[in-house]
């Protein structure tokens, strides 16, 4: 066993030997056998138990059992008691994904206050065969029937090679101790179902059947590289960032050979599930304006383009700016200010995330605000006045756009809509002498692996 998991972690590139590993130890078999490999391996590595409350004394005990090896073997330890029931309650939600959140929450604070490197976790291939078979139950796609990885982000499963039967011969071999969590044998659980009932009677049909599954895991594995390759292209093709908010453009998905499964994998990491994707790809047809809503993010329908934006807290901005202020950040967007003299080799930037501004007709503070009902402003190159919002109509600025519009002022003047149109008074001309400069820049969009 110990060759099998020194070639599996190099064959898979899981760590390397100097990389700090935050280990998930629950005390049963499983957790207690890649413990004492890595430790055999002399890796740098803590531990990390959570009692989730759930069994009474049993938990307790599995505490004091862990907490008891880690001192003995001088082990860094990490623990912490949740009251899962109280969480699964207040959040709707099974105790399964109750627990699961908590875990893995904790651990991913624990790895960022710790300078861990990776979270180790002691899967095996049986957890491969039974989780293909859960998914399957609730129906799934390519990656859920892949199964668990090896390696995802900051998470490494160094015994996902390993059956359950060839842990078991481990720990008979070297006399480990380690707990039995009671409620493994118990099959009100779906997981445990599968396990003790549904696998085994599959098993006296073809007595390889498990190990067939983990071949045919291998080959979907295969397919899912050519597959996420797909998407990576169609997304560059049909999908952009703009104005802090995430595009889809229908006409272009709808060319597709698959554009629900190409919808449902652009707008997954937003946390909409398979069951909103039906409801989304039937408002393809609908009028502007369909709202779907996932835990964090908000999508809507608007004309012929789905867009995707964070969830916010209505919040007004009223922020005053100084002649010294030279850069700002509100919400994503980041403003630089800079001023120079107009020179006679002065070239005219014309792009809409800049604005340039004759410096002598502005008064300071300046003020970045909300645009409200009302509001108007003299477009660049008009005479006459514009309502903002019949300005933003003619553009056919979104709804989510229009609630982030920010708007420039000088005393009670709009100097610039935000990343939009400067207002002809405040223009260059020439008799200007100074300019100010703006430009502004955005964070927002999200990096999709945080998102998950």
């Amino acid at each position: 066993m110990l060759k099998k998991v020194k070639k599996y972690i190099h064959n898979h590139n899981l760590f390397d030997s100097s990389d700090k590993i935050l280990l998930a130890v629950s005390g049963g078999i499983d957790s207690m056998v890649l413990l004492d490999l890595l430790q055999k391996m002399n890796c740098n590595f803590a531990v990390a138990h959570c009692n989730f409350n759930l069994r009474g004394q049993e938990s307790d005990g599995d505490e004091a059992f862990v907490s008891s090896y880690c001192e003995e073997k001088k082990i860094e330890l990490f623990k912490i008691s949740f009251q899962t029931k109280t969480y699964a309650n207040e959040k709707k939600i099974s105790i399964q994904m109750a627990a699961r959140e908590l875990r893995y929450n904790w651990f991913q604070e624990i790895y960022q206050a710790n300078d861990f490197k990776y979270i180790a976790l002691a899967h095996h291939a049986n957890d491969v065969v039974e989780t293909f078979h859960i998914n399957l139950s609730r129906g799934t796609g390519i990656k859920g029937l892949s199964g668990i990885k090896a390696k995802i982000g900051n998470l490494i499963r160094p015994l996902l090679f390993a059956t359950r039967d060839e842990i078991i011969g481990y720990q008979k071999e070297n006399k480990l101790n380690f707990r039995e969590d009671s409620s493994n044998s118990s099959v009100k659980y779906a997981r445990n179902k599968i396990r003790h009932e549904i696998i085994p009677s599959l098993e006296k049909i073809n007595s390889a059947y498990s190990q067939n599954v983990l071949k045919s895991i291998e080959n979907l594995l295969e397919v899912e590289k050519i597959y996420n390759q797909q998407i990576e292209e169609k997304r560059k093709e049909i999908v952009i960032f703009e104005n802090h908010l995430y595009k889809i453009n229908i006409d272009k998905l709808l060319k597709t050979a698959a554009p629900k499964t190409f919808l449902f994998e652009f707008i997954r990491e937003f946390g909409f599930e398979s069951d909103n994707l039906e409801q989304i790809y039937e408002s393809v047809t609908n009028q502007t304006g369909c709202e779907f809503l996932s835990e964090n993010f908000i999508l809507l329908k608007n004309r012929n383009e789905f867009i995707v934006k964070r969830k916010e807290n209505a919040q007004k901005t009223d922020i005053f700016i100084d002649k010294n202020c030279l850069q700002l950040k509100i919400d994503e967007i980041n403003f630089t200010f800079s001023e120079f003299e107009k020179k006679q080799d002065f070239v005219m930037e014309k792009k809409q995330e800049i604005a340039l501004l004759d410096f002598d007709k502005l008064e300071f503070p300046l003020q970045i605000t909300n645009w409200k009902t009302g509001d108007y402003f003299y477009p660049l190159g008009m005479e006459k006045r514009k309502k903002i919002s019949d300005f933003l109509i003619d553009k056919k600025i979104s709804l989510f756009e229009k609630e982030k519009q920010l708007i420039l002022k000088s005393k009670n003047e709009i100097v610039w809509m935000v990343g939009k149109q400067i207002d002809n008074r405040f223009k260059l001309t020439q008799s200007t002498k100074k300019i100010l400069r703006i430009e502004i820049t955005n964070d927002f969009f999200i990096n999709l692996q945080e998102i998950q």
